[in-house]
């Protein structure tokens, strides 16, 4: 299927307007922080307050979220009672303090009530104070500002990348700069599917789908550039016959996820060659291991670390070459 046909596909699916999504358990992986004008327009409440109380959770979920009542003074989005109480420490939030002044931004999660999901200390929020002054006063529309990047730890911008955006009413086109980054200007509230158009045997990841919930909201979409998609490679004896019917596992170099097995395990042909299709990350070793009858496999070889890229040569491995 081609790379339009695919938006295509996924723009169908969409409908304009989603709820948020719930909040994540307390072990979860910390979700992107919001900008604020994610934020804003994410949020049923935006206040700033003096905190009055903290309750922790009670054992055994002494790693839960708190409980926060807050002394409001301003509300700029949404009506609320002068004292609140807001569950506080689902995601990126900042450390509390019992008399601290913070600006949250909260949304109702299902029976969990208020909940907090971006918060900063009132001395250093200038950032979301600026954007709140403004923001009910923006008429420029909707403003889509992401990035691609690649490398091992997706820290490399990766320039010239087309990027589509659409939905029933419309698609727009973009091209990421220098440093990786592409933006959409005067978009129209709604739900958009997105995608990276990238080179054959390559893949992206990212989010998707985004969503403008008000012309004057923005989104901030990340995506990552997947390695090649597929490796090939052989495995020899020392004398240099190949070695047949031998276990190959892919594993993971990269530092956050260093030895965990990437697609399915795959065996050698008669002549020793292999290939694992469906990769998508970028630093990779292989093990290789014999099946003996009755006995757990063995391991026989480990390749050497490679990046995998469009010129990564075939693997060629050998036992004691490493």
């Amino acid at each position: 299927m081609g790379f339009l046909a695919q938006l295509a596909v996924l723009i169908s699916t969409l409908v304009l307007q989603a709820p948020p999504p719930p909040p994540p358990p307390p072990n979860a992986p910390l979700p992107r922080e919001l900008a604020p004008c994610e934020a804003y327009w994410r949020a049923c409440v935006v206040f700033s307050g003096e905190v009055v109380s903290i309750a922790t959770p009670k054992p055994p979920y002494v790693l839960g979220p708190n409980r926060v009542t807050f002394q409001v003074d301003r509300r700029p989005r949404g009506e609320i009672d002068d004292t609140i109480e807001v569950i506080v420490g689902m995601g990126r939030d900042v450390q509390l303090a019992r008399g601290g002044k913070y600006v949250i931004y909260a949304s109702t999660f299902g029976i969990q009530g208020l909940t907090a999901h971006r918060t900063r200390r009132f001395d250093d929020a200038r950032e979301d104070l600026e954007y709140i002054g403004r923001a009910d006063r923006e008429t420029s529309g909707g403003l889509v500002l992401g990035t691609v990047r690649t490398g091992d730890e997706a820290t490399q911008p990766a320039a010239g990348f087309r990027v589509v955006m659409g939905n029933s009413d419309g698609e727009w086109t973009a091209t990421t700069d220098a440093d990786g980054i592409f933006r959409f200007t005067r978009i129209p509230a709604g739900r958009y599917g997105i995608m990276i158009d990238v080179p054959d045997g390559y893949g992206a990841t990212g989010p998707g789908v985004i969503d403008i919930p008000d012309p004057r909201a923005c989104a901030q979409p990340q995506f990552r550039r997947a390695g090649r998609r597929y490796i090939i490679g052989t495995v020899a004896r020392p004398d240099g016959t190949p070695l047949r019917l031998a276990d190959i596992v892919l594993r993971s170099a990269a530092r956050l996820s260093r030895g965990k097995q990437v697609g399915a395990r795959v065996k050698t042909d008669a002549q020793g060659r292999f290939s694992i299709a469906g990769v998508s990350g970028y630093r990779y070793y292989v093990e290789v291991s014999l099946s003996v009858e009755g006995q757990n496999p063995r391991l026989y070889a480990v390749s050497e670390e490679f990046a995998l890229t469009a010129k990564t040569p075939p693997l060629h491995i050998v036992r004691g070459a490493r």
